[in-house]
């Protein structure tokens, strides 16, 4: 079985499109997470995997790329400091650092918890 450092860093590729087409990506992300996935971030909550995979199918146009500073991983938990830049719908860019705490169940992500400070990204984005 994989480490879940491997794991989470392999679900972080998914995310990273990189010029492919998103729709392409979504059934391998799901794939990677189990089917009571939870998301928790600043700004938006999700609970399972369809409804989770359903908002990046809208977020990932907008990504733009990663960049890892430091992970961590220990037991089935891994934690990554990063930063990542997106598109915004004025056509600039933004860029925020995050703290990203997965929590892994039998070899799949099952709770992803998202930290950062969300007034950059809700400026941006018209969540306000």
């Amino acid at each position: 079985m994989k480490k879940p450092l491997e794991i989470v860093n392999r679900f972080y590729e998914l995310t990273d499109p990189k010029g492919r087409d998103v729709s392409e990506l979504l059934g391998p992300i799901g794939e990677a997470l189990t089917d009571d996935f939870k998301f928790i971030g600043p700004l938006m909550r999700t609970e399972g995997r369809a409804q989770y995979v359903a908002l990046l199918g809208q977020f990932l146009t907008a990504h733009v790329a990663y960049q890892f500073h430091k992970q961590f991983e220990a037991d089935n938990e891994v934690c990554s400091i990063y930063d990542m830049t997106v598109r915004t719908p004025a056509g600039g860019t933004l860029t925020i650092t995050m703290v990203d705490w997965l929590k892994l169940q039998g070899g799949r992500i099952a709770e992803q918890r998202l930290y950062y400070d969300p007034r950059g990204f809700a400026a941006a984005f018209g969540m306000q």
